[in-house]
């Protein structure tokens, strides 16, 4: 059967079968370090301007297939499986994904059938699989994923020879990060759109926003212009680990307040839902704190602090986490 076989190159080549219901497509791109720091700096990448720069042997995808494989054989029923030289079907993240090797283009097609935001915890695990190989055996080499301008939910024979424009998803300049920081971004052909649009046409391959249950990493910092910056670059750099299987939730009040809701009622459930604290320690955050007096109005960062130390001390904090940053205060 063909998915007893684990090495592409003896497996016979079929024709690609078009996956049917609803899909999301987007490509995972292949690159030496120094071309790939040029294409994430690209806007409106096309395919073309890609594939100048891209390099992705056979045997390359036959390694980086293999850990996909022998990922999907950990998690779901061989018989879901089926492979074939130039196409695969597995089981990641608890979807089926449909992977096809397009030499032309240099790049692998990834077409995720699932709905809604499941196609998001997909993309993070096939980013951190296939960086994975390529750290032990291409170290040369880096990996990338990109989405098509229109969110690459048009079906599946829309991007059978796409022409359109492509973002990068991952990354300092993609997608997530832009839309963490509430950046304006550039999708190509003259088209700009603000986080709140972006946050939207690609809402499939973006972190959730608004109230969770429970959170694994809670950010706590005092609004201001570094202050403000870092804590969303946290936001969005640990929104795309995958940890045991599933994606890092984490809390950042401005996006996942909603409003009409209480500050202070609202950090603090937050907070007490959360596995872990991460205090931005810095002398503008502690700064207001030396002036606080009797009749003071309250000063929301602190009262985080505290809350950490009692939810640590209670048992009901796993850990806290603090970052130190800015210049020291001179002691007094």
């Amino acid at each position: 059967e063909e998915g007893e076989y684990l090495v592409p190159t003896v497996l016979r080549r079929e024709e690609p079968q078009a996956p049917e219901g609803q899909v999301s497509t987007l490509f995972l791109a292949f690159a030496g370090k120094e071309q790939m720091k040029r294409l994430r700096k690209m806007a409106g990448l096309t395919l073309g301007q890609y594939r100048k720069v891209a390099f992705l042997s056979y045997g390359i995808v036959c390694h980086v297939l293999g850990a996909f494989v022998g990922h999907s054989q950990a998690v779901s029923r061989r018989s879901e499986m089926r492979l074939s030289a130039n196409e695969a079907r597995l089981r990641i993240g608890g979807c089926l994904v449909v992977m096809q090797y397009e030499r032309e283009i240099a790049a692998v097609r990834l077409t995720v059938l699932a709905q809604t935001t499941a196609a998001e915890v997909v993309s993070v695990m096939v980013l951190e699989i296939a960086s994975r190989v390529l750290r032990h055996s291409v170290p040369d080499l880096e990996c990338g994923l990109l989405v098509p301008s229109d969110g690459g939910m048009a079906g599946h024979s829309a991007y059978q020879d796409y022409r359109g424009h492509l973002c990068f998803l991952d990354g300092p300049g993609g997608l997530a990060a832009a839309v963490a920081k509430r950046q304006d971004i550039d999708v190509g052909g003259g088209e700009f759109l603000d986080a709140v649009e972006a946050s939207k046409r690609f809402a499939v391959w973006l972190p959730s926003t608004g109230s969770l249950d429970r959170y694994d990493v809670f950010i706590s910092y005092r609004w201001g212009y570094f202050d403000t910056e870092l804590a969303r670059a946290l936001y969005g750099l640990l929104c795309q680990r995958m940890v045991g299987g599933k994606r890092v939730e984490v809390f950042l009040d401005r996006e996942r307040l909603e409003d009409g809701q209480q500050l202070q009622q609202s950090f603090g459930k937050a907070l007490a839902s959360s596995t872990v604290a991460m205090p931005l320690l810095s002398a503008d955050a502690l700064r207001r704190m030396l002036h606080l007096a009797e009749g003071s109005p309250a000063d929301n960062v602190l009262l985080e602090w505290l809350l950490m130390t009692e939810l640590l001390a209670a048992g009901r904090l796993h850990d806290v986490f603090p970052i130190f940053m800015g210049t020291p205060l001179e002691q007094e």
